[in-house]
């Protein structure tokens, strides 16, 4: 109640510690809420994904699915696994990625390879989109752990 609005509207929580409590207490307790706080986050953020993938709307799961979307650019949001590993084929000439290609379908140049995590977001990031990794106990993972907000259909 003795904050500005503007300063209230970002607080996260408010936690009672006792006056003497020390600096390294008082800062071991903010990281914790913030690492609360990104955690409840990254759920809401894969669960909407899923809802929306799931309903058919604007997103996709899967590899396949996401290096799609990547090589159309209709990718607002690139959500994967931290822990995900799968190899990628990346045309350095025309930017396509691919899961097996090791020739562009696009323009038929080699491709060079790489992780796809890597490389997705590579590609994600030159079209603006965020890009988020997640803790391997989310939702992702029964659908290979990886998985994308549009920006429209695909």
């Amino acid at each position: 109640k003795y904050l500005p609005d503007r300063v209230r509207q970002k607080v996260l929580r408010e936690v009672r510690m006792a006056a003497s409590s020390s600096d390294s207490d008082v800062l071991w307790t903010a990281v914790e809420v913030l690492e609360n706080e990104e955690r409840r986050e990254q759920e809401d953020l894969v669960d909407n994904m899923v809802g929306a993938a799931l309903a058919g709307s604007l997103a996709v799961l899967g590899k396949r699915g996401v290096v799609e979307a990547l090589n159309q650019k209709a990718v607002d949001a690139l959500c994967f696994r931290t822990d995900l590993e799968q190899k990628a084929w990346a045309c350095h000439a025309c930017g396509y990625l691919g899961l097996e290609e090791r020739n562009c379908p696009s323009c038929d140049e080699p491709c060079g390879q790489g992780d796809l995590r890597e490389e997705a977001t590579l590609v994600a990031l030159r079209q603006s989109a965020q890009v988020h990794e997640v803790e391997p106990s989310s939702r992702l993972d029964t659908y290979g752990g990886i998985g994308a907000r549009l920006r429209f259909r695909c």
